[in-house]
């Protein structure tokens, strides 16, 4: 806010009441500026607070779906090679509580694994593992799937909002 142009004298009584209207000016345009930076903060600071939730929502839901797998590998290790897909499925929608979930399940099936990080190369049976240095095992492979929907509108453009986990369990 600018204060409008005034041709102020350069001695007397006449400076003085020049000096009267700047120093008016300058009191009157104190008020006003708090609410003036909080109409211009105020969104930002939203904005933050509603991409910060939608964080940490999206975090929350891949510790619910890390958890819902690492219950149905448990499983998949307790049943051993007759453990079925659907049972599978089951558990890992039990132990989310997650409607919409996508679960897909893989196996048992002979794979051979490979170094750090683990791939799985699957395996006709009565084949070894090329190379030898591991043995081939029956594994079961879990993926599931969540889309999420973020609060905020935009968030969805910054951030992956489909939730990907995938287990591998051995088999006995």
């Amino acid at each position: 806010m600018s204060a409008p142009a005034v041709s102020c004298p350069t001695a007397g009584r006449a400076l003085s009441r020049c000096a009267r209207w700047w120093h008016n000016i300058w009191r009157r345009g104190g008020r006003g500026v708090a609410s003036l930076e909080f109409a211009i903060t105020a969104p930002v600071l939203l904005v933050l607070l509603g991409a910060g939730v939608d964080l940490g929502m999206l975090l929350r839901l891949q510790i619910v779906m890390a958890s819902g797998l690492m219950n149905a590998v448990h499983y998949a290790n307790l049943g051993g090679s007759s453990t079925t897909a659907s049972a599978l499925r089951s558990v890992m929608l039990d132990a989310t509580g997650l409607n919409g979930m996508t679960v897909s399940v893989a196996g048992p099936g002979l794979y051979c694994p490979s170094s750090y990080p683990v791939v799985l190369t699957p395996l006709a049976s009565g084949t070894t593992c090329p190379g030898a240095t591991t043995t081939a095992n029956s594994y079961v492979v879990i993926t599931a799937s969540y889309p999420y929907v973020p609060l905020m509108p935009g968030f969805s453009q910054l951030v992956a909002t489909n939730v990907v986990q995938t287990a591998n369990a051995m088999v006995q």
